[in-house]
């Protein structure tokens, strides 16, 4: 992973340290009861997930990375991307992570919140560390495309509208292939907000199916991306 901090200067390293990150990116980790829910190796997660999304925003944008994660988000000192750390119930009957709770939920723009109980993919028989890290920044990235998507819902050709139109992109296809269910589609609804979630994923990453449908899906984003990010 490429980080570029400076615009011209980029690195395959991450040479400073969790504060310093989660400060520049204007992240602040918030938690429930157990103020040490957040590990460091969660916030490595979420830093490397923000930015992956920045360095691929910042393509479109000719910004270093972290300014791209920034104005994409609409992050200032006083509003931050707040990562929650709780139990991911519904808020006013709407939402959540389910029953029981697993996995994350996007409140808004700047709110995401995981379930304390089972936020990430855990390591298993069939899942080493290595993979159930991958999907769990992949899971983070997802959750960043719901939030950029809740960014632009006062727009009426947002990315949640326009995807809802495209009944080619709501369906299985496309997503890249892997070993691992879902590394490429921590959500595997085909409804259109996970549709552009999953689809987002892919987008960072540049990663979809060699077909007419991962086609699509590329051209949906390459097409969006640029109007979405320059209003």
């Amino acid at each position: 992973m490429q980080v570029c901090a400076d615009g011209d200067q980029c690195s395959d390293t991450l040479p400073f340290s969790i504060g310093y990150y989660s400060s520049q990116l204007g992240i602040k980790y918030s938690s429930s009861g157990d103020q040490n829910a957040w590990s460091d190796t969660h916030k490595w997660w979420v830093i490397a997930a923000a930015i992956s999304v920045g360095n691929r925003l910042g393509g479109v944008t000719n910004k270093d990375a972290i300014s791209a994660f920034r104005n994409a988000y609409g992050i200032h000192p006083n509003k931050p991307f707040v990562m929650e750390m709780g139990s991911c119930g519904p808020r006013d009957g709407r939402g959540g992570c389910g029953d029981p709770a697993v996995g994350a939920y996007t409140w808004g723009s700047r709110d995401v919140e995981f379930s304390v109980t089972a936020p990430f993919y855990p390591v298993g028989p069939n899942r080493p560390a290595t993979i159930a890290a991958i999907m769990s920044i992949h899971q983070i990235v997802h959750e960043f495309g719901h939030a950029f998507a809740a960014s632009q819902t006062s727009y009426t050709d947002n990315p949640y509208a326009e995807i809802a139109l495209q009944k080619d992109l709501l369906t299985s296809s496309g997503y890249q292939v892997s070993d691992y269910p879902g590394m490429w589609t921590p959500n595997s609804s085909t409804a259109y907000y996970e549709s552009f979630a999953n689809t987002f994923l892919g987008w960072v990453y540049g990663e979809f199916a060699n077909d007419r449908y991962g086609t699509k899906r590329l051209e949906f984003m390459e097409d969006g991306m640029p109007r979405w990010l320059n209003r």
